[in-house]
């Protein structure tokens, strides 16, 4: 019987192992031992589980500290999409109206937002079109970092609650 950790053979395991089989080569039943043998293979578990969840609850800190400075990097923000219109006037003689090969007019970009259970939409003008798509694209990056730091938040939580609520059993020996 080979004790293993995450595929990764442990000191302790290696000596519980060697432990249990040199009791069973002198003829001693090992009853008893694998419960001594189980409870200090569980302190060594809870131990090993407790630097992994602390490793990772730095790791989640480094990336949540990254998020922050991307953040502060971002620049104008504008929430909304983009669209491209092309219209048709009232003129009956105009190339809008042509039967043959009709030619809209445009394009025209507009935005449309929601914002405060309101929608608003605006028409943009071509030079200032440029800065709209980065002030659209900073928004959608912000949206993506805040997902992200929620998730990377709950996880975090949820180490924490697992480390405080199971703290590793002491053997008496």
């Amino acid at each position: 019987m080979i004790y293993q950790y995450r595929n990764i053979m442990t000191p302790m395991y290696i000596f519980a192992h060697i432990y249990i089989l040199r009791r069973k080569r002198r003829g001693i039943e090992p009853q008893g031992i694998y419960k001594k043998v189980k409870k200090v293979l569980t302190i060594s578990d809870s131990y090993s589980r407790l630097s992994d969840n602390m490793n990772r609850l730095k790791q989640i800190e480094k990336q949540i500290q990254r998020i922050k400075k991307q953040l502060m990097a971002l620049g104008e923000l504008r929430p909304g999409s983009l669209s491209k219109q092309y219209n048709i006037c009232g003129k009956a003689a105009c190339r809008c109206k042509d039967p043959k090969a009709p030619k809209r007019h445009g394009p025209y970009y507009q935005i449309s937002y929601g914002r405060k259970g309101k929608s608003s939409s605006a028409f943009v003008r071509p030079e200032s079109l440029s800065d709209v798509k980065k002030q659209l694209a900073n928004y959608k990056r912000l949206m993506e970092l805040i997902s992200l730091w929620i998730d990377l938040g709950l996880e975090h939580s949820k180490i924490k609650l697992k480390s405080v609520c199971k703290k590793p059993e002491r053997s008496n020996p």
